[in-house]
């Protein structure tokens, strides 16, 4: 899978839940290779970053520290630097950022999580600042605090892999999908469907209406309209060759959805990014561009409006309660 700012790299196996902490984040060790050592700034962001998600954790998403931390895996344009249980190592990368998969990585701008090895645990992968910065990201939210909810985002994924990893393998079988699409994948296939790329561009604009609207009897009548259209449009795929997809839709905008929320959240907590939630909505967005985010992010906005204590069924160990069925109960209030 492509490796992306807010990507999800997919492996097929089932992983325990992992709800993490930020017991990594300890000064790196002694155990370094060819004089690696993070930058000040870097370190600074990193430890911001750990701090960041143990409030997401605790204030947003409302889950208890459970199971083992993943494996870190951050690097810079030099050096790859490794942490697990609580223990650091850095080493020169020579090019290419080596993964707890096996695979590897170029030193470009990434971040994403999988699971690995026989007992499935996790790890996220990110390159630092540095390598952002370099590269000539920018962001009117600030380079850090954008990549502080990308962190966000990927560390919410690595809560959902013990639920979803069973739910995406079961479905990939069923409708012959294979081990390589992508979180994209609803997207890929129907971008060159001008009728449903413009129903889920009006989907969106209703759901991000009835996130910031004032009313909450319009933000219900707004989410309904929503709901409506994409039943309507979903409803010419059932029973097609392509019914596959409409798993894959809900799937997505499930997983992607409630990591921007989640990413979105923390950006906008006083005690968090401390943005204004109007201003920074278009600046998070980046023009919207991928479905499974923007339209995740506006369903789940729409939701949290809503629907209260839907968290503890969408983050359930199993049977979690996805995009499509928390809309319907927030339309139908409860």
């Amino acid at each position: 899978m492509t490796a992306r700012p807010g990507g999800v790299r997919r492996r097929a196996a089932i992983l325990s839940l992992l709800v993490l902490s930020a017991a990594c984040a300890t000064t790196l060790d002694d155990r370094t290779a060819d004089g690696c050592a993070m930058s000040a700034e870097d370190a600074a962001w990193r430890e911001g970053a750990f701090a960041a998600w143990d409030l997401t954790l605790e204030r947003v998403i409302g889950a208890e520290a459970d199971g083992p931390s993943p494996v870190y895996v951050f690097y810079d344009a030099r050096c790859v630097f490794t942490g697990a249980d609580g223990r650091w190592r850095a080493e020169a990368h020579r090019g290419e950022a080596t993964l707890p998969d096996g695979g590897s990585i170029p030193p470009q701008v990434a971040s994403f999580a999988a699971p690995f090895g026989p007992d499935r645990r996790v790890y996220l992968a990110m390159a630092l600042p540095s390598v952002w910065r370099a590269d000539g990201v920018e962001s009117a939210l600030g380079l850090e605090s954008l990549m502080t909810a990308v962190f966000v985002h990927e560390m919410t994924h690595t809560l959902q892999f013990g639920a979803y990893d069973p739910i995406i393998d079961e479905m990939s079988a069923r409708w012959g999908l294979g081990e390589d699409f992508t979180d994209d994948a609803f997207q890929d296939r129907f971008r060159g469907s001008p009728q449903i790329a413009a129903a889920i561009q009006a989907e969106s604009t209703l759901l991000f209406a009835a996130a910031f609207t004032d009313d909450d009897a319009e933000a219900r009548d707004l989410a309904r309209q929503a709901l409506a259209s994409m039943q309507a449009r979903r409803a010419r795929l059932d029973g097609g060759p392509e019914a596959g997809y409409l798993e894959v839709e809900d799937v997505f905008l499930s997983l992607e959805g409630s990591a921007q929320w989640a990413a979105f959240r923390w950006l906008t907590m006083s005690e968090g990014g401390g943005h204004d939630a109007r201003h920074a909505l278009p600046l998070f967005r980046r023009g919207g561009r991928l479905w499974s985010q923007d339209e995740g992010l506006a369903l789940y906005l729409a939701v949290d409006r809503l629907l209260p204590g839907w968290t503890e069924s969408a983050f359930a160990t199993t049977e979690p309660r996805s995009a499509l069925r928390l809309l319907a109960d927030a339309v139908e209030g409860g």
